[in-house]
C-alpha cells in the first residue's frame, strides 16, 4: 500500500512539472491564472429627498407627508401696533381748577348795635372831627363768643348794616358812609346813604337805610369810621345795627369750625380733552391706573367717596385700576370726570375759597391691549400718531421673481398648486386694502414686456393668483419669460360699518406665497450630483501593477436601496484631477462625459437589491493606475419616453442609499 501511495505522488509531481513548463498564452513557458482586484469607491452614501431637492424653499413635513415647494416673498411689512406707544404717551391728563362753596357759620346772637347820640343838624365830617361821633370798634370774637377766627372772608351772605333815623328826630341824613380798617389801613368802605348807596334820597326821620358788606375779608377786630352829612332844625339820635342773617365765609384764618357748617360732600365734574383720541371708539387696557388728586393749601382733608372716568368708576381713593378695563371714548368726551368728595377738618382751619382748588391727574403706567377705531381716517390724521404706513408703494426698487429651483424647472405643476397674494392680519383688524396700479409683469431676456396681470382693486381677503383672470402661472410658464417684476401702490382702509382694531402686535404683512405639492409630471430628467471623494488611498501599488498587466473583466457592484417613487439611474465618474480652483470647479472637472466610468445602474422604484452590479469597459480600468483620482456619481430620475405622462408624488421620507460600491476587476497573470 505504501508503494502505491509513493507512486501516485511521483506521478502527480511529474504532471505539474510538465504543465508548468508548457507554453502559456503569452508564448512563454509557465503557469497562467486570474486574480481578482477590488477597489472601494463609495463606502456609504444616502441621499434623501431633501438632498435631491436641495432648495431652502422646499418644505418637508414629518414622517410620510407630501413634500411641498414653498416660495415666499415679503413685499411689505406694515407695523401698526407701534403707534399704540404714541397713544399711551398722549393719553389725556387733567389739570383743572374747581371752586368750593363758602362755609356757613352758625351764630347764636348774630346782631349788635351802636347808638350815635345828639347828632346836630347841618354838620358834615367824620368821626374824630365831630365831637358827638366816635369810631366804632368791632370785635367779632367778643361779640360772637361761640366762634373764633383771626380773619374771615365774607361771601354773598355778608355783614348786614341798618341805619335808623328814629321818629321825632330833628335831623335828616344826607350822607352816611362806613370805613372799615385795621392797623394796616383801610379794608373796605360802604355807602349806606348817599349818591353811591343802594338807599335813594335822604334818610328822613322814622325811616331806615340798609346796606350789606360782602366779598370782603375782615379781621376779628376791626375799626369802623363814620363819614356823615346832616341837615335839619335840631339834634337827633341815629341807631346803627350790625347783623348777620348767617355768616358765609369764603376765606378764613384760624377759624374755629365747631359751629361751621362745612359741606361734607360735594360733587364736581371736570372736562377731559379727547382731541388726541379722535377717531377712537374705545380703549382696552392691559395694565395701569388713572389717578386724580386735589391740590390746595387749606387745612381741609379731602377724601374721594366715588370717582368716574367716562364709563369707568371706582369707589374710594381716587384711583381707577385699568387692568382689563374698556374705556369708552365717547363717554369720556361727554361725561369727563365726575367725583364726589368728602371734606373734613379740625380746628382751627385756614382756607381761601377765593382761589380755586386744582384737580390734577392722569394715566399712570397705562398699557393698551387693544384700541377700537371707528374712523381710521380721523385717527390717522391725528398729528400725534404718524400712521404713514397706511399707504405706500411696494417694490420701489424693482425686485423680481427670477429664481425657481433648478429641479422644479423640469416639472409641470400639480393641480393642487396654490399661489396667493397674502394680506396677513388684515381681516383680523377690520381693515381692507386698496391696490392701485398693482401688476405682475413678465419680461424676456431683452427686457421687453411680454405679458402682465393687473390686480388693482379693493380686497378684504387674500388674492388667489391661479384664477383665470389673474393667473400668475401663465407668466411663470411662458417659455419667453426671463423674470417677473411686481409692485404698485397700496392704501389701508377701514371696512365700511366695521370698527378697526389695533393691538401692540398689530401688523399687516403683504406677501407673495406659492405652495406646490411635489406631485408632479416629470418632463425632463432630474440629476443630482454626489460630492467628489479622493480615491488614492483606496488603491495599493500591487493592484496598480496587476491592472497594468491587463484586465479581462470589469464590473461595478453595490448594495442599493431605492425608496424613491420612480426608477433611478446611477452614473459613476472617475478621473485624474490635479488642479482645480474650488469645490464647484472640482465638480465641473469630474462630471465631464469623458470621465464617466459606468452607467446603467437602473433600479426600479421602491426596490432594494443587495447584489446590484453592472459592467464597464475594461480599458477604463486603466484610470485606476493614475494619481490624484477622484470618484463621484450622479443620481438621475429619468423620463420614460414611452409613457405620455410620468406622475409621481414625493414624500418626506423618500431616499436612495448606496452601500459598499466598489470596482471588481479580473486581472490576467501570464495570459
Amino acid at each position: 500500500m505504501k508503494r502505491i501511495i509513493c507512486l501516485v505522488s511521483v506521478l502527480l509531481m511529474l504532471v505539474f512539472i510538465v504543465v508548468g513548463c508548457a507554453e502559456n498564452p503569452r508564448g512563454t513557458f509557465g503557469p497562467a491564472w486570474d486574480v481578482g482586484v477590488q477597489i472601494p469607491l463609495v463606502e456609504y452614501e444616502r441621499e434623501d429627498i431633501r438632498d435631491l431637492l436641495d432648495d431652502e424653499d422646499v418644505e418637508f413635513g414629518e414622517n410620510d407627508e407630501v413634500v411641498e415647494y414653498h416660495y415666499s416673498d415679503l413685499l411689505e411689512e406694515i407695523e401698526l401696533g407701534d403707534e399704540l406707544d404714541e397713544v399711551e404717551d398722549e393719553l389725556p391728563q387733567v389739570s383743572e381748577n374747581i371752586n368750593m362753596d363758602p362755609i356757613e357759620i352758625a351764630v347764636d346772637d348774630a346782631s349788635f348795635e351802636e347808638t350815635l347820640e345828639n347828632i346836630p343838624a347841618g354838620v358834615s365830617g367824620s368821626s374824630g372831627d365831630i365831637d358827638q361821633i366816635d369810631k366804632i370798634e368791632l370785635n367779632f370774637v367778643q361779640e360772637f363768643d361761640d366762634i373764633n377766627f383771626t380773619s374771615i372772608g365774607l361771601a354773598d351772605q355778608g355783614l348786614n348794616i341798618t341805619l335808623t333815623n328814629p321818629k321825632g328826630s330833628g335831623i335828616t341824613v344826607e350822607e352816611f358812609k362806613l370805613i372799615f380798617s385795621d392797623e394796616d389801613g383801610e379794608i373796605a368802605s360802604l355807602d349806606v346813604v348817599g349818591e353811591d348807596a343802594d338807599y335813594e334820597g335822604n334818610l328822613e326821620p322814622d325811616d331806615d337805610a340798609k346796606a350789606e358788606l360782602i366779598n370782603v375779608e375782615l379781621p376779628a377786630e376791626v375799626d369802623v369810621d363814620i363819614e356823615i352829612a346832616t341837615e335839619g332844625t335840631d339834634t337827633g339820635d341815629l341807631v346803627l345795627d350790625f347783623s348777620f342773617d348767617e355768616i358765609e365765609a369764603n376765606k378764613a384764618t384760624d377759624l374755629d369750625v365747631d359751629n361751621a357748617d362745612i359741606e361734607e360732600d360735594f360733587t364736581r365734574d371736570v372736562g377731559v380733552d379727547t382731541s388726541d383720541l379722535q377717531g377712537s371708539k374705545s380703549i382696552k387696557f392691559a395694565a395701569g391706573q388713572f389717578k386724580i388728586e386735589i391740590e390746595d393749601e387749606s387745612d381741609f382733608d379731602f377724601e374721594f367717596e366715588s370717582f368716574e372716568l367716562g364709563n369707568l368708576s371706582q369707589t374710594g381713593n381716587g384711583i381707577i385700576d385699568l387692568d382689563r378695563k374698556i374705556l369708552d371714548i365717547s363717554s369720556l368726551e361727554e361725561d369727563g370726570i365726575n367725583f364726589n368728595l368728602k371734606v373734613s377738618a379740625e380746628s382751627p382751619i385756614t382756607f381761601d375759597f377765593t382761589k380755586d382748588f386744582m384737580v390734577t391727574g392722569g394715566f399712570e403706567g397705562a398699557e393698551i391691549e387693544e384700541i377700537k377705531i371707528e374712523s381710521l381716517d380721523d385717527f390717522s390724521e391725528n398729528e400725534e400718531f404718524e400712521l404713514d404706513d397706511l399707504e405706500g408703494t411696494i417694490n420701489e426698487d424693482g425686485d423680481t421673481i427670477d429664481d425657481l429651483p433648478e429641479e422644479l424647472a423640469d416639472i409641470e405643476f400639480s393641480d393642487e398648486l396654490k399661489m396667493e397674494l397674502i394680506f396677513a392680519g388684515l381681516t383680523e383688524l377690520g381693515l381692507e386694502i386698496e391696490l392701485e396700479d398693482f401688476v405682475f409683469e413678465a419680461y424676456n431676456e431683452g427686457e421687453k414686456l411680454i405679458e402682465k396681470i393687473d390686480l388693482s382693486g379693493t380686497y378684504k381677503e387674500n388674492i388667489s393668483l391661479t384664477k383665470d383672470d389673474n393667473n400668475l402661472l401663465d407668466l411663470l410658464t411662458n417659455e419667453d419669460t426671463d423674470y417677473i417684476e411686481y409692485g404698485g401702490d397700496y392704501r389701508i382702509r377701514q371696512i365700511e360699518d366695521q370698527y378697526a382694531k389695533l393691538t401692540p402686535d398689530s401688523q399687516i404683512d403683504i406677501e407673495f406665497n406659492a405652495e406646490v405639492p411635489i406631485e408632479v409630471t416629470l418632463t425632463d430628467d432630474i440629476e443630482h450630483r454626489l460630492e467628489p471623494e479622493e480615491l488614492d488611498d483606496n488603491i495599493c501599488e500591487d493592484d496598480v501593477d496587476l491592472i497594468k498587466d491587463g484586465i479581462k473583466n470589469a464590473r461595478l457592484k453595490a448594495e442599493i436601496d431605492n425608496q424613491l417613487p420612480v426608477e433611478v439611474e446611477i452614473e459613476i465618474y472617475v478621473a485624474r484631477i490635479s488642479d482645480y480652483a474650488d469645490d464647484e470647479d472640482l465638480e465641473d472637472e469630474l462630471y465631464r462625459d469623458e470621465n464617466k466610468l459606468a452607467t446603467g445602474f437602473d433600479l426600479a422604484a421602491r426596490t432594494y437589491d443587495a447584489d446590484f452590479e453592472t459592467p464597464f469597459e475594461v480599458d477604463d480600468a486603466d484610470r485606476f493606475t493614475e494619481d490624484n483620482l477622484y470618484v463621484g456619481g450622479k443620481i438621475i430620475l429619468p423620463v420614460d419616453e414611452e409613457e405620455e405622462e410620468m406622475k409621481f408624488e414625493l414624500r418626506s421620507n423618500d431616499y436612495i442609499e448606496i452601500n459598499n460600491l466598489y470596482a471588481v476587476l479580473t486581472a490576467k497573470v501570464n495570459q
